[in-house]
């Protein structure tokens, strides 16, 4: 029933679709509230042959393009807390999560998406781009996943992750959601 309700699934998946055929891999929507974060929407591309994830499961906040665009979403107190959280549980991997959110709010804010290279699954490249819903404590995610051979030098900085921004900016503007500023 809750994914019967979000519009922006309807809105999406006609671009999604066409982002994945074009790059020859996975775009998903994932929605967030408090420190969950799953997926609800997957279009892939015929000649992708990675795995598909279930809808309703849940996405790595720390090792994924789409955890830490929804992690610079969220209110600074409370992404400061889950990096704090995990420096004490695993100080080496909290570490490592505080170069890479600095390194993702300083992608969002030059460049409009959030990039990982093989950080879950050596792999796949992804980017990924936070929504904020017009729901308080809603925020939703687009990630463009491509295996790493298929991309050429450079392809996913110049090419997939402008496309990917663009086809989120297009899709707030139909949902009337003013852009937001991760700087």
């Amino acid at each position: 029933p809750l994914l019967a309700r979000v519009r922006i699934r309807q809105l999406a998946f006609g671009p999604m679709q066409a982002l994945a055929d074009r790059v020859r891999g996975q775009v998903s929507l994932g929605l967030g509230a408090g420190l969950d974060l799953v997926f609800i929407e997957l279009a892939q591309a015929k000649e992708c042959e990675t795995v598909r994830p279930a809808m309703g499961s849940h996405i790595s906040l720390s090792r994924t393009a789409k955890g830490r665009a929804y992690l610079a979403a969220l209110p600074p107190e409370q992404r400061e807390r889950y990096v704090e959280a995990m420096r004490a549980s695993d100080p080496e991997h909290g570490t490592w999560l505080a170069d890479r959110m600095s390194e993702a709010r300083k992608n969002l804010a030059e460049r409009g998406f959030c990039i990982s290279h093989g950080d879950l699954h050596h792999q796949l490249d992804a980017v990924a781009v936070p929504v904020r819903s017009n729901v308080p404590d809603e925020i939703y995610v687009f990630a463009c996943t491509v295996p790493s051979f298929e991309l050429r030098p450079g392809q996913l900085e110049e090419d997939v992750g402008p496309r990917l921004a663009t086809m989120v900016r297009s899709i707030e503007a139909a949902l009337g959601i003013p852009p937001a500023s991760y700087g």
